[in-house]
Order: C-alpha cells, then sequence, then structure tokens
C-alpha cells in the first residue's frame, strides 16, 4: 500500500455493472500514480461487487468496502471516512476521466498552492460517442465567465452564480481534504441533488479557487439516473432541507451570509418553484407540498425580503401561474428578437 498519497479517489457504486469497469479502467490509466482508490458498494444487488474486487485484487491501492444501501451521499462519506490522500475527488461510477486528469488537476493545485480547482466536462447520451463540450444553457459544462487566476471560494461562488456559470457538481471540484476534515464537511444524507449543498458550504470554505478551463471529465446522461427522476415531491424536499441547512451553515459563518446567503437560499427557492411548476394539479395542491413551502417561507422572508417570483407565489397561486406564463412569453419574444 502506498503511503505518499496525494489524492483519494471516491467511488460509490450502486447497480453499475454495465459502466463500472469503465469508469475503473479510466482510473488504472491514470498518469499520476501516487494515489488511493475506495470503492464503495452501496449494497448493489447486480454484479458490481464482483468487477470491483476484480480491480482491487489487481491494485493494492484500490480499496472495496461493502455497505447497506444508503444513498450516494451516505456512500461518499462513507470513503471520506477511510481517505487518507492530500486531494480528494469524487468519481460517479457510470462516468470516467481523462488519463492525465488527475495529473493535471493535482499540478495546478500544489503550484498555485489552492484548496480546490475546479474544472469541465464532455458530456454524451448514453449508447454513443457523441462528446459535446457546451455551457449551462445547452445542458453543459463550460465556464463563459472571465476569472481571475484564483479567487476565495465566496468570490468565486458570487461570481459564478451571477455569471449563470455555476456547477454544483462535486465530480468537477478537485480538494485539499484538510479543508473538508478541518470543518467537518459531510454530505447530507437522504435528499436528492445532495451536491448543491455540499459543493455550496465546501467552496465557501476555501480560501483560494481556481478553474481548469479543460473538459477532463466524461459525464453520461442516463435515463435512469436517480436524479432525472419525477417525485416533484420529494425534490421539493430535499430542496427545502437544503435551503434550512443552508440556514444553519450560515449562522455558523456571517462572514459568508454577506456576501452571498441571499443568493444561495434563492437559487433553493427558484428550483422548488420550477419544481412545483412540473408538478400535476394534485401534487401541487397536496399538504405536503403546501407544508414545503410554508416551511422555508421564513427563510425568504429573512434572506430575500420575500421578494422576486416567490413573493407572487405566496401571494396567489394563480396569480403565480400567470405571472410565469408572462415571463415565457416575454422570453420567447426577446429570443425571436435577437
Amino acid at each position: 500500500m502506498k503511503t505518499d498519497i496525494k489524492v483519494s479517489v471516491i467511488v460509490p457504486a450502486y447497480n453499475v455493472e454495465q459502466y463500472l469497469s469503465e469508469c475503473l479502467d479510466s482510473i488504472e490509466r491514470q498518469t499520476l500514480k501516487e494515489i488511493e482508490v475506495i470503492i464503495v458498494n452501496d449494497g448493489s444487488k447486480d454484479n458490481s461487487e464482483v468487477i470491483a474486487k476484480k480491480y482491487c485484487n489487481r491494485n493494492e491501492n484500490y480499496k472495496l468496502i461493502n455497505r447497506d444501501n444508503g444513498g450516494l451521499s451516505a456512500a461518499r462519506n462513507t470513503g471520506m471516512s477511510e481517505a487518507r490522500g492530500e486531494y480528494i475527488y469524487f468519481l460517479d461510477s457510470d462516468d470516467y476521466l481523462a488519463d492525465d486528469a488527475l495529473e493535471k488537476l493535482y499540478k495546478k493545485a500544489k503550484e498555485e498552492n489552492l484548496d480546490q480547482v475546479r474544472f469541465v466536462a464532455y458530456t454524451f447520451e448514453d449508447g454513443t460517442n457523441d462528446y459535446k463540450w457546451t455551457g449551462i444553457d445547452e445542458g453543459g459544462y463550460k465556464y463563459s465567465g472571465n476569472y481571475p487566476n484564483y479567487l476565495s471560494g465566496i468570490n468565486f461562488y458570487k461570481q459564478a452564480i451571477d455569471n449563470n456559470d455555476y456547477y454544483p457538481s462535486c465530480c468537477l471540484i478537485f480538494t485539499r481534504r484538510k479543508v473538508i476534515e478541518e470543518n467537518n464537511l459531510r454530505f447530507y444524507e437522504g435528499i436528492l441533488h445532495e451536491d448543491n449543498l455540499f459543493n455550496f458550504e465546501l467552496t465557501c470554505l476555501c480560501d483560494r479557487v481556481s478553474i481548469l478551463h479543460e473538459p477532463l471529465y466524461y459525464r453520461r446522461y442516463r435515463t435512469d439516473s436517480i436524479v432525472k427522476g419525477t417525485n416533484w415531491i420529494e425534490k421539493n424536499r430535499s430542496m427545502c432541507i437544503s435551503a434550512e441547512e443552508t440556514d444553519i451553515f450560515l449562522k455558523k459563518h456571517p462572514y459568508i451570509t454577506a456576501v452571498v446567503g441571499e443568493q444561495q437560499i434563492k437559487l433553493f427557492t427558484l428550483m422548488m418553484l420550477n419544481n412545483w411548476e412540473h408538478m400535476n394539479k394534485k401534487e401541487q395542491n397536496s399538504h405536503e407540498s403546501q407544508i414545503l413551502f410554508d416551511r422555508i417561507k421564513p427563510l425568504v422572508v429573512k434572506y430575500m425580503n420575500g421578494g422576486g417570483p416567490i413573493k407572487v407565489f405566496y401571494i396567489s397561486k394563480p396569480l403565480y401561474r400567470l405571472y410565469i406564463g408572462v415571463v415565457k412569453i416575454v422570453g420567447r419574444m426577446r429570443h425571436l428578437l435577437k
């Protein structure tokens, strides 16, 4: 077992026998060799464990942890508790890396004394080799704003949000483990879109953040992905919890609140409104849906002064539907006039 570990790669795996070999092959090909790979089998019912064992048997720096199914957050947390590398990287088991990804990320982090390196990705539809590198408006991962060589995590977050350039995926951040451990950061378990909360907290606690404008990650779009489900109420429950946890985090770090507190609460609120628009009428009018918006209302008042689209929503849901309809029409007209 290597003792000089530069990077801990954490790979959660759940029923991914179709993709796991491609993922782990990309790690075996990494030009940076001083790494450890922690595969967390999250109660898979297929051959994921068998495949993972094969790689562990031929690589002394690979470790397999079997656990009962607890979801992506729990699996990542399990991996973090075992990590010993100077930097931590999370890799989804249905995606893969460019062969020199970790070497380039580590080199930039060390040469510039960075707490976090953010980078970008190619995207492709499952079953195809049509790789695309596009910006956020096209569903891709590509920074379009102008950023300095490095900046604090708080200022990076603010600028990225202002530029509509923020990517919350934890697979696109390469972070000094010391920042995670000193702040006792872990993924919130039992929610969807857990990256939104964790990435925000982690990034804001980094002193030096920089972007590597090179697609080193290959993100696969799957129709059966856990984040593409249509349980909109469950998605809103996750967003509500994330907003509440953000409030707790901001109370501990008032200097962060002053810069980006409103932006983050607004982000979760807008996600909830977007999810609500996708619900059918029964779901929209359900008691559970109403409770979630009642829970988040004090945060809207606290951080946003009750303003924006959410204010219209709380006044009247029919009026909000009309408001959104007008906004969409105006947006289409502006697009046609360009």
